[in-house]
């Protein structure tokens, strides 16, 4: 295997790659909503209806803190997802150097060889490297992207970037041999096409 891909991602890609890393099946969506309903409902049915007048004050009490702290506790993850979603995919595009220039990426079969050219106002220089697939632990993918991921760090590649579909299956079907490279899940579902 020897695929050699050029591009450059643009902003509104970005944000697709990003927001498809957050919420990779339109479920996530979903459930962010359902678990959000639920725990902001019991935590409004703690706080405003009038205690059973049987109920002990101090079980009452501590269950109103637990519940204040769990919305609480939702409520930075609600944050952390709405930054992620929103925030994450503008500013990486304008300031992270990671996602920036043109990429020239060579798939061989050792593993992933790139280049990446940065040319701004005043500055220009080149990164290159290569990454063994051995080092990637997984794989996701949809409509626009295949995402490789090393531990936390992902990578996006536009499917767009392959000169033609042979091309994209040939390395669809690497992957898929690659024992180490597993599929990502969510909710117990790969999120990588099989046909």
């Amino acid at each position: 295997m020897l695929i050699t891909l050029n591009y450059a991602y643009n902003q509104e890609q970005l944000k697709r790659a990003f927001r498809f890393n957050v919420f990779p099946t339109p479920r996530a969506k979903f459930f962010m909503l359902f678990f959000s309903c639920i725990i902001f409902g019991v935590g409004a049915l703690v706080w405003c209806l009038p205690p059973p007048k049987s109920a002990n004050p101090l079980i009452l009490e501590v269950l109103k803190y637990i519940m204040s702290a769990t919305c609480l506790f939702w409520l930075l993850v609600l944050m952390a997802v709405f930054l992620d979603y929103y925030y994450y995919p503008v500013y990486a595009f304008k300031k992270s150097p990671y996602y920036q220039g043109n990429f020239t990426i060579n798939l061989i079969p050792e593993g992933l060889a790139y280049k990446q050219q940065v040319a701004q106002q005043d500055d220009k220089h080149e990164a290159d490297g290569f990454v063994n697939w051995k080092t990637f632990t997984k794989k996701a993918e949809n409509n626009e992207f295949i995402v490789l991921y090393v531990g936390s760090k992902r990578s996006f590649i536009p499917k767009q970037a392959f000169a033609n579909d042979t091309d994209l299956q040939e390395f669809r079907l690497f992957l898929m041999a690659q024992q180490n490279i597993k599929s990502k899940k969510f909710n117990g579902k790969e999120i990588w096409k099989k046909s």
